[in-house]
């Protein structure tokens, strides 16, 4: 299997945007292993001098029509075809020293709480990266990175911005998306094309004000094999002791029954149970957790410890 080395310059990262029609970066084989890294918003424009003026400028002005994340990619899997899934495993994430977390005033209508911080606020924080923290308000914060958008191209052409998730993955913001975990991908077009950002230093689920600590990731280390299915899948991730599925819509009661029906057809997949007894063991045994409650399409994920599947 061979490792491959994909720097995030110019030629190889997007801002804002995923689209099945843009070329690949790189091609590997399934199995295949990736070096890279990820860029900060608006293609690495945002510094510790970055004012919130400044990234609403950048927001408004520079890139208006498209996202603000900068996505590395699209990498091309050789032999992923629809109807595989792509298991993308985070086997090391390693954040830079500077993170920032912010939320726009109250007329962007972003974030849970708009009219109560009406204001809005950028803020910066210092990595250390000994230690693995940061503060903020005088809390010592642990840090947990994480991988804010992994996806692969939809099969639906055109511009897709890159804020909103969708059933090819994308901005899932799943807390759990740190180095041992994989996620699983439904592949929707020839060579799955796939792209990584929104690097976080640490998120909280629900990701309530509209932003984790932000930051670029200097090491990203991915291993990517495709998957034969003999039946569709959704949305699930892999833990080293559980199980994850995870719905996506603009309703977050229909995002949870995403969820949970993904979690039944795991669980009928896993165990062979009939889908009765797997919806009677999500209700004692399943947690059901907001993702994020921020992006316009919002996200639900529900997890069963692995030691209860045996």
């Amino acid at each position: 299997m061979a490792v491959h080395e994909l720097r995030a310059a110019d030629d190889a990262t997007r801002v804002g945007s995923i689209d099945n029609a843009y070329p690949p970066t790189l091609s590997i084989d399934s199995g295949d292993t990736v070096v890279t890294q990820t860029l900060t918003h608006f293609n690495d424009a945002i510094t510790p001098q970055t004012t919130l003026e400044e990234f609403i400028r950048l927001k408004t002005e520079v890139f208006p029509d498209v996202g603000a994340h900068t996505l590395t990619g699209p990498i091309e899997v050789r032999g992923a075809r629809p109807g595989d899934m792509l298991r993308v495993q985070i086997l090391e994430l390693q954040v830079r020293e500077h993170g920032y977390n912010f939320h726009l005033p109250a007329e962007f209508a972003t974030g849970l709480l708009p009219e109560e911080f009406p204001e809005g606020r950028l803020q910066h924080f210092r990595h250390d990266l000994a230690a693995m923290t940061t503060q903020l308000a005088g809390v010592t914060v642990p840090l947990e990175p994480m991988l804010g958008i992994v996806a692969v191209a939809p099969r639906e052409p055109g511009h897709h911005g890159s804020l909103r998730p969708g059933s090819f993955g994308g901005n899932l913001d799943l807390r759990d998306a740190g180095a041992g975990c994989a996620l699983y991908l439904p592949v929707q077009v020839e060579g799955a094309l796939l792209s990584v950002g929104d690097g976080h230093s640490r998120q909280g689920h629900g990701e309530v004000c509209t932003s984790a600590i932000e930051t670029g990731m200097s090491h990203v280390v991915l291993r990517v094999d495709i998957v034969a299915t003999d039946e569709p899948c959704g949305l699930r991730a892999e833990t080293a002791d559980a199980w994850i599925t995870l719905g996506v819509d603009e309703d977050l009661l229909e995002a949870s029954r995403m969820a949970v029906r993904e979690m039944i057809a795991l669980l009928v997949e896993h165990r062979g149970m009939d889908r009765a007894d797997a919806y009677a063991l999500c209700s004692v045994a399943v947690d059901l957790s907001v993702t994020q409650i921020v992006n316009g399409v919002r996200g639900v994920h529900a997890r069963i410890a692995k030691s209860l599947l045996g």
